[in-house]
């Protein structure tokens, strides 16, 4: 904890200083920590990108990484605020739990849920990673991918059997993949966890990138592959809906 604390005491001198260059034994001086001890945790800070030295022995600014949080923030509030009267709606109309998700990168980010107004509900764990193979959110990510992408994905990625509903078979997966991208709507019948189903549609920007997407779970007592069918519908529209209040042109 202490060092946690070190490291941002050295980031805040950068928020609390007119300059927004300083050099390591100013930073050593405004933090109060030895010069050895700021050169051994600003060069971590370099390596990942939280600050950046222009020259050896020259003055630290901020890195960009920084920039990608704050794109990230504003990406999310403003898909926040556009979709949730759209999350709403869809909840009144399937009468489950409406799920917001956005992407960045290969990363699935959780934003938001309005919950099914029964008792017995499923709620998501924004916490807790999710293989994309066994997924609607994740399959509708892996849909997007090349041949080539999705060949480096699958040899990165442990193919587990999480519940009898799990597709593991690579051909098979591949050939459910392109359906997906066909329908531009992706199921989740128990694959990843038993008793529960979930479909979800891809909500994309004015450029056409999938950068989120809307769901349904709930479980199975309510939801069987011929509800998931019916409903299919209303998600679709409702991502539509708020991809088109972010830009994007439905051709």
């Amino acid at each position: 904890m202490k060092s946690l604390n070190k490291v941002l005491d050295i980031l805040e001198v950068f928020i609390t200083t007119e300059s927004s260059e300083i050099r390591l034994t100013e930073l050593a001086k405004l933090t109060g920590l030895h010069k050895a001890t700021v050169n051994r945790m600003v060069s971590v800070l370099v390596k990942r990108g939280y600050l950046t030295q222009q020259e050896v022995r020259g003055k630290y600014t901020l890195g960009a990484k920084f920039l990608n949080f704050s794109a990230a923030i504003k990406k999310k509030s403003k898909i926040s605020n556009i979709a949730r009267p759209h999350l709403i709606a869809l909840n009144k109309i399937v009468k489950e739990s409406a799920v917001l998700h956005s992407y960045d990168g290969e990363r699935i980010i959780f934003i938001e849920e309005v919950h099914s107004e029964y008792p017995l509900r499923i709620i998501p764990e924004p916490e807790k990673s999710a293989p994309h193979y066994c997924t609607a959110i994740g399959k509708l990510l892996l849909a997007e991918k090349t041949e080539s992408e999705l060949e480096k994905y699958f040899s990165e990625t442990d193919i587990e059997k999480y519940t009898p509903n799990t597709v593991t078979d690579l051909k098979k997966l591949k050939a459910h993949l392109i359906i997906v991208a066909r329908d531009g709507v992706a199921y989740d019948e128990e694959e990843w966890h038993p008793g529960v189903m979930a479909i979800a549609a891809g909500i994309r920007d004015e450029e056409e990138r999938l950068i989120g997407c809307v769901g349904v779970l709930g479980p199975t007592v309510r939801l069987s592959k011929k509800r998931l069918l019916d409903l299919s519908p209303h998600v679709k529209q409702c991502a539509m809906k708020i991809s088109l209040d972010l830009g994007y042109r439905d051709q």
